[in-house]
């Protein structure tokens, strides 16, 4: 391990990265879309008892999947957590073409036929940016390398 690498295997410090990749990803994201993709998902949730974001696209196919990084309904699902409409269930492979036939979660519906759920409340203010704490210093690769 060299100076830089950091303890692999540290669960804060993976679990910090995780919460900073999703916010930066929901930072760089139209507020309006991605208020509208979890309103889609609370949709999904009341018709379906278990889904995937293949349903809430698929069903929904005038709505862009992705605002060029789909890696934001990570935090979109998030949201519908947190809002109590779902909770996860288990995983299969997807069959939507540009999903490769790829495992995806299927999402277990907590509001199913309850057409009186409301919508999430506004996503929060974007948050000021903060360093990147507890991660090791980055090494340009031409140092890095041997």
């Amino acid at each position: 391990m060299t100076a830089n690498q950091g303890d692999l295997f540290d669960e804060a410090n993976a679990r910090a990265a995780r919460d900073d990749g999703m916010q930066r990803v929901w930072d760089g994201t139209d507020e309006e879309w991605t208020t509208a993709a979890v309103d889609l998902v609370r949709l999904t949730a009341i018709a379906l008892a278990v889904f995937s974001t293949d349903h809430v696209i698929g069903l929904n196919p005038d709505f862009p999947a992705s605002p060029g990084d789909p890696r934001v309904w990570g935090p979109v699902i998030t949201a519908a957590l947190k809002a109590g409409w779902i909770t996860p269930g288990t995983y299969g492979p997807s069959t939507w073409v540009p999903s490769h036939y790829r495992q995806k979660m299927r999402w277990v519906s907590l509001i199913q036929g309850k057409v009186d759920t409301p919508p999430a409340p506004p996503a929060k203010p974007k948050r000021p940016r903060k360093p990147r704490a507890g991660y090791a210093a980055a090494v340009p690769c031409e140092e890095a390398s041997p």
